[in-house]
């Protein structure tokens, strides 16, 4: 048994003997702690004792089932506060709800429009932190042109909004719309704004063919500037961009110099020549 849930299981213990158990704040960690150690039911029963939930239980008793894998009851939870209680939901309440929907993906679309008219209705149309929530949901609901619209009305548009639109115009499959990610980095660069590894993760997704190899060197370039250049996961992504794009000798050099404790790294590899009928290569690093 996890030491987590001892630890919360103990707590609440004491706060029931302290009489103290059926305290908001108190009650909102305890839901946390049950919801990182995956035990939904005691969040659950910890937050059925509240006589009136405050704002961070019902944030924390949100997030957990969003986080275990119940994204539908976390909505449902976030309609019954707005529609049968007096908390008015705040920034982070809403960011919330709209992991709920990123978690259902393109099914999550319509619940998204209307909690996005929701955050309007409650004056946080401009917060820059909902802002951003709000362009990755949209990417993941797949609806572009809604993750868009809320990048342009943006008036602070810092580095988690331009690589979160990034992101979702690299993702596209299109690649007119791949482009426009590329278009997209230039601007946020003109505007200094330094990128980010998930900015560049998004931009070395977009590449994956021998024609946009130019480009992939660029952006290596530009990672090794920015001082990413021994990040494992950067490294990975490098290796398959290589490999994907025919440049194996590339990759090979790279896969050498990678302290090889991670199955990614060698999966790009012999993926890479697998799919170039190098299979003499691949089966000899399989």
């Amino acid at each position: 048994m996890p030491v987590d849930i001892i630890t919360c299981r103990n707590a609440l213990d004491l706060l029931v003997k302290r009489g103290l158990e059926q305290d908001s704040y108190s009650a909102s960690h305890l839901i946390r702690g049950f919801a990182a150690s995956s035990s939904l039911d005691e969040a659950r029963h910890v937050f059925s004792t509240l006589p009136i939930p405050n704002i961070f239980a019902w944030t924390a008793i949100i997030d957990a089932h969003t986080k275990l894998g119940r994204p539908h009851k976390a909505l449902s939870l976030f309609s019954h506060l707005h529609a049968y209680t007096d908390t008015r939901p705040d920034a982070h309440l809403f960011v919330v709800a709209i992991k709920a929907c990123s978690a259902l993906l393109a099914n999550g679309l319509h619940k998204a429009r209307s909690i996005h008219s929701q955050i309007v209705e409650y004056g946080y149309g401009g917060n820059s932190y909902i802002g951003s929530a709000l362009i990755d949901m949209y990417v993941k609901c797949r609806s572009l042109h809604n993750a868009c619209s809320v990048f342009n009305k943006m008036s602070d548009q810092d580095v988690v909004s331009w690589t979160a639109t990034i992101t979702g115009y690299a993702q596209q499959e299109q690649q007119e719309l791949q482009e426009h990610a590329f278009l997209l980095y230039i601007q946020m660069q003109q505007e200094s704004i330094l990128p980010n590894k998930i900015t560049f993760l998004a931009l070395l997704s977009a590449i994956h063919s021998p024609v946009s190899m130019k480009r992939g060197r660029q952006i290596h370039c530009q990672i090794e500037a920015a001082g990413m250049k021994h990040d494992l996961t950067m490294t990975n992504t490098l290796i398959h961009m290589y490999a994907n794009c025919g440049k194996l000798n590339m990759a090979q050099d790279m896969f050498d110099e990678t302290v090889k404790d991670n199955v990614i790294t060698w999966n790009a590899m012999i993926s890479g020549y697998a799919k170039y009928g190098r299979a003499e290569e691949s089966w000899e690093l399989f």
